[in-house]
């Protein structure tokens, strides 16, 4: 039997798995072997880059209390020596344990290097390009965005302190609506509030976001951090390796530990990024630990349910023998409104969300966009919207107890879903975008970029209670509600303590019946409250339809989605 025979008759994650180890070997990287368990004071005490409650734990022989690993990159920080190598190149494929957002816990296998010590932009260059001949390995048609957190650090420097965490959480997802508020809240000038826009929306290739960026209003070091990434963006280039390399501000990480370039890759098929990675010094000094440090790490599980796809795009002995081809022996050797006018431009030139065109990604131009309407009134209205932006489906009207509908001709798949689900479907990729409340996206924090405000089904969350209602600071206060997230989070910032109790349905009947103290609940109109005695006493959160999409699908189906939501806008 060949040795091709041998490798396509393995599980396509141990295949996979092979090839990557067999690449990192090659560029001088050193196999780093660990056990399942790490002490769990590790995590304890860098909980901001694991959540210590996604980890399982166990009691040690010993008494200690260890950690069924999260991660790897901690363990490896751990074990460098700096006084030992100015260069540190490790590679692992271990297996990880983590929960998922059920509660439920999973083993994954990550797949991945680091390189740690004394780097400069040449070792930055190096592994930034092994992630992406990582890609390369599984699909052809591979995604590799790039970001660059001390570039973010640097642009958002001056705004006030405690407007950060909330800034860096909408430009992840790319929600300008967000950025607005947040800029209007804490008095963040509107020449900064229009630059953190622009570079949220900008998406594309180097060659054309960079020169974008350049336009805005930034400080040398700002300046400086574009040069890095221009010359990471360059080096791929020069390397052929592939792919598309896009420019992408929105991979965001943790500021206490990641300082320079940031990367996500994303192939074909998965709803999320397969791969991440970037430079985290801030892991390395809160460590004690000299130097820097860079990595990435590849999820393979992801893999399994798609190997048919893969295996139409991709060789693993052609990937190997274009690598070696292209690349040779290099890895072994180795006035204000006159800046206003500025932002507005650069505004213009990226269109909004997703502003340039994608090169081909070698996917059929056919591909349906695939959206998710709630049901009811509110999805109606949305559809119409669609309808007059030039996506109409006429099926969709008919009396008839259908699901899912079709514009063979504009390739545009609708399908009805229940509101509180619509995120579900955008989140696990089977739907590419889909319109649902601010409500929902509040309660379940899906991992989607948040792209458009709709302005139908206007209505707010309120916290309701009877007539002449105070609240007893000394006692727990109940609250009845839809929406226990929400609740949670509205009055964790109020400092106070609450009992949820949590209903489906009729909340106003909760305190009638001194089931509750208060409610949480959505208000269209008020008059319900009304006509059971209650009233408003505090407005938590403005509430209208909004356009989300998929992480992976807004990638791959960039120019679609971009154009329709260019239409979109104007039918708001």
């Amino acid at each position: 039997m060949t040795i091709k025979n041998i490798l396509n008759s393995i599980d396509i994650v141990e295949r996979v798995d092979l090839e990557l180890r067999s690449l990192y070997k090659d560029y001088g990287f050193k196999p780093f072997k660990m056990g399942k368990f790490e002490e769990y004071d590790l995590y304890t005490k860098n909980k901001d880059f694991i959540p210590t409650d996604s980890i399982i734990t166990v009691t040690g022989q010993d008494g200690k209390l260890l950690a069924l690993r999260p991660d790897l990159t901690l363990s490896i920080v751990k074990y460098f020596r700096p006084e030992e190598k100015e260069v540190e190149k490790l590679y692992y494929s271990e297996n990880i344990y983590r929960s998922d957002k059920t509660g439920s816990y999973n083993e994954l296998r990550q797949t991945g290097l680091e390189c740690l010590g004394i780097i400069g932009i040449d070792e930055i260059s190096e592994v930034t390009r092994l992630a992406a001949l990582s890609l390369k390995m599984i699909s052809k048609n591979y995604i590799l965005d790039i970001s660059h957190m001390g570039f973010l650090q640097e642009l958002i420097s001056d705004i006030p302190e405690r407007a950060k965490k909330p800034i860096l959480k909408a430009v992840s997802q790319k929600n300008s609506i967000a950025i607005r508020e947040i800029a209007s809240t804490y008095g963040i000038s509107e020449e900064k509030e229009s630059a953190i826009e622009a570079v949220t929306s900008i998406y594309g290739e180097y060659k054309k976001t960079l020169p974008l960026i350049k336009e805005l209003p930034l400080s040398d070091k700002a300046r400086q951090y574009i040069c890095d990434i221009e010359k990471v963006c360059k080096y791929l280039s020069d390397k052929k390796v592939g792919g598309i390399i896009n420019i992408d501000f929105s991979i965001v990480n943790n500021m206490t530990y990641y300082s320079g370039i940031l990367f996500q890759g994303y192939i074909p098929g998965i709803p999320e990024n397969i791969l991440s990675g970037g430079q985290y010094d801030g892991v390395m000094e809160r460590m004690r630990k000299s130097g820097s440090a860079i990595g990435f790490a590849l999820y393979l599980d992801f893999l399994r349910g798609i190997e048919d796809s893969l295996e139409g795009n991709r060789n693993s002995r052609n990937n190997r023998d274009n690598r070696n081809s292209a690349e040779g022996t290099s890895a072994k050797s180795n006035s204000k409104a006159g800046a206003k006018a500025r932002l507005e431009d650069v505004k213009k030139k990226t269109g909004g969300i997703g502003n340039n065109k994608t090169e081909k990604t070698g996917l059929s131009d056919d591909e349906y966009i695939n959206v998710a309407l709630p049901k009811g009134r509110l999805g109606t209205k949305i559809y119409e919207m669609f309808e007059k932006a030039g996506y109409p489906c006429s099926d969709i009207k008919e009396d008839n107890r259908r699901l899912v509908f079709e514009n063979k001709r504009k390739k545009i798949r609708y399908f009805w879903v229940k509101p509180s689900d619509v995120t579900v479907y955008v989140e696990r990729g089977t739907a590419d975008i889909g319109a649902c409340g601010k409500d929902i996206i509040e309660e379940y924090s899906p991992d989607v970029y948040e792209l458009l405000d709709l302005k139908k089904g206007k209505c707010k969350m309120c916290v309701a209670a009877k007539k002449g209602f105070a609240d007893d600071t000394s006692k727990t206060l109940r609250v009845a509600t839809k929406f226990p997230e929400i609740a949670r989070k509205y009055y964790e910032g109020e400092s106070r303590k609450i009992d949820i109790i949590k209903l489906h349905g009729s909340i106003e009947l909760a305190p009638i019946l001194d089931m509750s103290d208060v409610i949480l609940d959505i208000v269209e109109t008020g008059k319900t409250l009304k006509e059971n005695n209650l009233d408003i006493i505090e407005e938590v959160l403005p509430v209208s339809a909004r356009l989300i999409a998929n992480k992976s699908a807004f990638r791959f189906k960039n120019d679609r989605i971009t154009e329709l939501i260019s239409k979109l806008v104007k039918r708001i």
